[in-house]
């Protein structure tokens, strides 16, 4: 064997080993993906509630400081005192309605994760067989993009059915030009699978990095320390709603005294 084709042999192997991670690393994202909508279900199904009653409590602090202002107004003789006094509250009340109908749309349903392990074999191996950065022929890519498009809407949807019916999909492999590919493609393939998988890992470390994977983590370590993912996010809301109830006791106090140096 010539010292080319060693180089050859050597690239086609490297090539092969980062295919593998490249696969690897998909699979590992999209497992993180549903893990994390599965997580965000859990959110909104045991949290989301104490969050609509802080919301509700905060629109009720702007609805009181709108109310205070106009007070003020007309203590300050700014504006006249109204003939009907509840249309001040209709107004307040109109002023926030709209964004707290804009801000509680009903959210979307994530879907429910059930026998994980099987789904994420299936996965892993129509990865491995239809990715399309796993090959460089333009028709072969655009064929296993289409059809991977497909793949990860099954996964996302945990549809274990449509998984297992792509199993049977006919290979889409590349040309025999492809195949037969010099040391300059070999090494230009290297480059391009090395970046790829680079790519593949920012996607990880950003996703990990949100919001809601920030979240994730730190439930995962209450049901480690406490047995309650939650008990962290939880106790926080409660203590943020008592003192906003406090805040709208005050506020209707003060709306108490306007009234009176308004309507003597």
């Amino acid at each position: 064997m010539t010292p080319e084709q060693q180089e050859i042999e050597q690239k086609k192997q490297e090539i092969v080993a980062l295919e593998d991670q490249l696969a690897d690393a998909e699979v590992r994202y999209a497992a993180y993906y549903i893990e994390l909508k599965y997580f965000e279900s859990l959110f909104l199904e045991h949290i989301s509630p104490l969050y609509a009653s802080l919301d509700r409590w905060n629109m009720r602090l702007q609805s009181t400081d709108i109310m205070l202002s106009k007070l003020r107004d007309i203590r300050d003789q700014v504006s006249p005192i109204p003939e009907d006094p509840f249309m001040l509250e209709i107004e307040c009340a109109q002023q926030i309605r709209l964004r707290w109908q804009e801000n509680h749309q009903l959210p979307q349903s994530a879907p429910k994760i059930s026998t994980v392990t099987e789904t994420q074999d299936l996965y892993r191996t129509l990865t491995r067989r239809f990715h399309p950065d796993l090959v460089v022929e333009d028709d072969a890519r655009a064929q296993r993009t289409e059809l991977m498009s497909k793949i990860n809407e099954a996964y996302r949807e945990q549809d274990i059915q449509a998984l297992q019916a792509f199993i049977e999909h006919p290979n889409i492999l590349p040309t025999e030009e492809e195949a037969e590919a010099t040391l300059v493609r070999l090494i230009r393939r290297v480059a391009q699978l090395k970046s790829l998988l680079k790519e593949s890992q920012q996607r990880h470390e950003s996703i990990t990095k949100s919001a809601l994977g920030k979240l994730m983590a730190k439930a995962q370590t209450d049901l480690e320390e406490h047995g309650d993912p939650f008990l962290s996010i939880r106790g926080m809301l409660e203590e943020r709603l008592e003192n906003t109830k406090f805040l709208w006791l005050n506020q209707r106090v003060r709306e108490a005294h306007l009234w009176t140096e308004v309507d003597r």
